[in-house]
């Protein structure tokens, strides 16, 4: 998946050619009713004019936007490229097939004309629908092809140290790469999120949602780790992102971390974590300083083993701890057992208080609690909880 376009500008771009295409094959078409008009084929003709009409009423729900974007269908960024490619590739066949039978003095198939515009029709209909996630899909995509590209970059360096770039002309600090000092605190760091991560997942989310039991879903490589909570095949509920970027330029910087916030997509958040080995004053302050409603930013210097932060941010206090050294700490339910032994009684506004959730997450862990009969409902006009006597 080299060289991707843009979704958003590929299938904007896709579909302009695909109306020019029409438009050419609707001349084609004229041209071919013409023939076979001279040849007083009556037959062909009226068939002709059938097709001829069906490919103008594609060209119009073409250029409908509420038809365009109609009964689009939702898939991931493979699904996405292999639509637009089978709707580019039935426009094309179209347009060869006509400029073909125009070429011949053979009759033209109508059964096979008809059949290409009906594929043409189909694949319009099969299009991707562009959602957060897809542009989110293809944000961390580009930037796993970023990474891919400086291991191998990184692979290939010999014992004399050289000054490094990444792809896409971003300047990345000198030296840092073929260092093995450097090196080895870097893996040393992804080690150990690798392991906090696959011993913890997040379990309540910046807005309180209760999350402890949706699907946590790792992935490590050489200078990234990260994890990510889906609430079904394609919404992102929580992305938590670490991996060396050191950016060395601020316009740089800046532009790349406003790209990753912008294809967050709404009701998600995202943890960003840049690793370099020192990062500079300018970039240190933006970091500081940086506000976004569904991304939390933070830098790791390997140099000082330090977190920078937003640390005025609640969401960046609430997830600080899953770029941080910290390895151990409390669960839930563990935090959620010693409350209920002090507690008289409780009720789902204590819950809500006490823990940070909202009203549907403390909810869904009452609930839950219930059902596995760690606490008990006492309440008579309203709902009071306390500790079940079999526990």
């Amino acid at each position: 998946m080299a060289d991707l376009t843009p979704p958003a500008e590929l299938q904007q771009q896709n579909h302009k050619l695909v109306i020019d295409n029409l438009h050419k094959s609707h001349e084609y078409i004229e041209h071919l009713i013409h023939k076979a008009y001279r040849k007083q084929d009556s037959i062909t003709t009226a068939e002709l004019r059938q097709v001829r009409n069906k490919t103008s009423d594609l060209i119009a729900d073409f250029q409908d936007k509420n038809i365009s974007s109609f009964n689009r269908r939702q898939g991931n960024l493979d699904d996405f490229y292999e639509a637009e490619e089978c709707f580019m590739k039935s426009s094309t066949g179209l347009l060869e097939f006509l400029q073909t039978s125009l070429d011949t003095a053979e009759t033209v198939d109508t059964l096979t004309l008809e059949r290409k515009i009906d594929s043409l029709a189909t694949s319009f209909r099969n299009r991707i629908m562009l959602t957060d996630e897809l542009n989110s899909e293809y944000e961390d995509t580009k930037r796993k092809q970023q990474l891919n590209s400086l291991d191998s970059h990184a692979d290939e360096l010999d014992s004399a140290k050289k000054s490094c770039g990444i792809t896409h002309g971003i300047s990345i600090e000198k030296d840092e790469l073929d260092d093995t000092e450097y090196l080895s605190k870097l893996y040393n760091y992804i080690n150990l999120l690798e392991e906090k991560y696959s011993k913890f997942q997040p379990e309540i989310s910046p807005n309180g949602d209760y999350i402890a039991d949706k699907n946590w879903k790792i992935d490590v490589t050489k200078r990234s780790v990260s994890g990510v909570i889906k609430d079904n095949l394609f919404r992102k509920i929580l992305t938590i992102e670490t991996y060396c970027y050191p950016i060395q330029q601020m316009q740089d910087f800046v532009e790349h971390v406003q790209s990753q916030a912008n294809a967050v997509g709404k009701k998600q958040h995202k943890n960003l974590c840049l690793i370099a080995n020192e990062w500079n004053d300018g970039v240190k302050v933006f970091a500081r300083n940086f506000i976004h409603q569904r991304m939390s930013l933070f830098l790791y210097e390997l140099k000082n083993d330090t977190l920078i932060f937003n640390d005025t941010s609640e969401s960046a206090n609430h997830l600080k701890f899953w770029h941080s050294h910290d390895t151990e700490r409390q669960t839930l339910n563990q935090s959620m057992n010693e409350f209920i032994e002090e507690a008289e009684y409780f009720t789902l506004n204590d819950i809500e208080m006490k823990f940070g959730l909202n009203h549907q997450g403390a909810n869904e862990l009452v609930k839950k609690m219930l059902n596995q009969g760690i606490i008990v409902d006492v309440g008579l006009e309203s709902p009071k909880y306390v500790k079940s006597k079999n526990m």
